[in-house]
């Protein structure tokens, strides 16, 4: 893993230096907010909280144990999404994903100690929106996690150990019900990631309500200004930045080379075969366009997404000029600029209706 590289005056200009960048504004964003909620002759000790654990046991008897809600989307950064759910929620150590040990494939888990009952889904890919805490996920752009999911084990393809990654086994895995509108299933009806897919049940309009009740969503492709609006959301206003929820290093520096799997919040698919499938038989057949043919009702939730997201980020007006400020996440801003949507609340309100 990379040295991170402190902030400084100019834009940064590597992964590291956007993470320590992005912790650090947030860092002093939060000092700022908590300067100024707190009222005179409070100390300000009083007025922020490291976790959701410890605000929830200042206020009243942690009588449950659900105080966040992980919706983990396969191939779309979800082991990054529960570092964050526990550091968020304060289970420990910090700078893990929960996982089972040994891990599935055996040794991705690197300890015993890592589920956390704080968090719901903190692993597997079947949603829970049973109880009213706050919920937190993950988007990726449907096409590439399509192919991301394709080349990765087992139940994420269907590709068994051994066999080849060669086209026709992609256009079977796309075709297959199973594979199909991930997102939308997801997020409409809480089905496991791998059911199979029911026009009737997961449908568009329920997925984009889901959307605009979630309490905060990052987007895969915008990983910075994600950063940025996690410690802006409501919910987690008073609690103190983590910095393993930036990608950072834990306290624990044995923890952080454990997490350090991911990359901008994704496992990277490096291996010679999954290059070479994308730059022949992937390009060759159109392969984005295959997928979004078979991925409409997702296509469309994640544009929405992407409005929603954007329509969120741009609304922060102060957040976004001192993000230009120090040049962290320009090229995001930027796109947001050109998809945003000016109106937050009629957007939710008419699609939560009309769900």
């Amino acid at each position: 893993r990379d040295t991170p590289i402190l902030a400084s005056s100019s834009a940064p200009d590597t992964r590291a230096s956007w993470e320590e960048a992005a912790y650090s504004l947030s860092l002093d964003r939060f000092w700022r907010h908590i300067k100024a909620a707190t009222p005179e002759g409070v100390s300000i000790e009083n007025s922020y909280y490291p976790d959701l654990k410890a605000q929830h046991q200042s206020t009243k008897e942690l009588r449950s144990t659900r105080l966040l809600n992980s919706v983990r989307i396969p191939k779309s950064g979800s082991s990054a999404l529960s570092v964050t759910a526990r550091a968020l929620s304060g289970c420990h150590p910090d700078g893990y994903p929960c996982c089972k040990f040994p891990g599935d494939p055996v040794g991705s888990c690197p300890r015993k100690d890592l589920m956390c009952s704080l968090v719901t889904g903190c692993t597997d890919h079947r949603p829970d929106y049973d109880g009213d805490e706050a919920v937190i996920t993950t988007l990726r752009d449907p096409v590439s996690r399509s192919v991301s999911a394709f080349f990765y084990h087992y139940p994420h393809t269907s590709v068994k150990h051994g066999e080849s990654h060669t086209w026709e086994k992609f256009v079977e895995n796309i075709q297959s019900p199973r594979f199909r509108n991930i997102l939308t299933k997801m997020l409409s009806s809480g089905a496991y990631a791998y059911a199979d897919f029911d026009e009737v049940k997961h449908t568009v309009p329920r997925a984009k309500a889901r959307l605009c009740s979630i309490a905060w969503f990052g987007l895969s492709e915008m990983p910075v200004s994600s950063s940025m609006m996690l410690y802006e959301t409501p919910q987690f206003r008073k609690l103190l930045p983590n910095p393993v929820a930036f990608g950072l290093q834990a306290s624990d520096a044995t923890a952080a080379e454990h997490a350090a799997e991911e990359k901008d919040g994704l496992r990277v698919n490096s291996d010679s075969e999954y290059k070479e499938f994308l730059a022949t038989s992937f390009a060759t057949n159109d392969g984005s366009s295959f997928v979004m043919q078979h991925n409409q009702h997702d296509m469309e939730v994640f544009q929405f997404a992407e409005k929603l997201f954007c329509g969120r980020l741009l609304a922060k007006i102060g957040l976004v000029e001192e993000m230009k400020q120090v040049g962290l996440g320009l090229e995001e801003i930027y796109k947001c600029v050109s998809i945003g949507f000016a109106n937050i609340e009629e957007l939710c309100y008419n699609i939560q209706n009309n769900a």
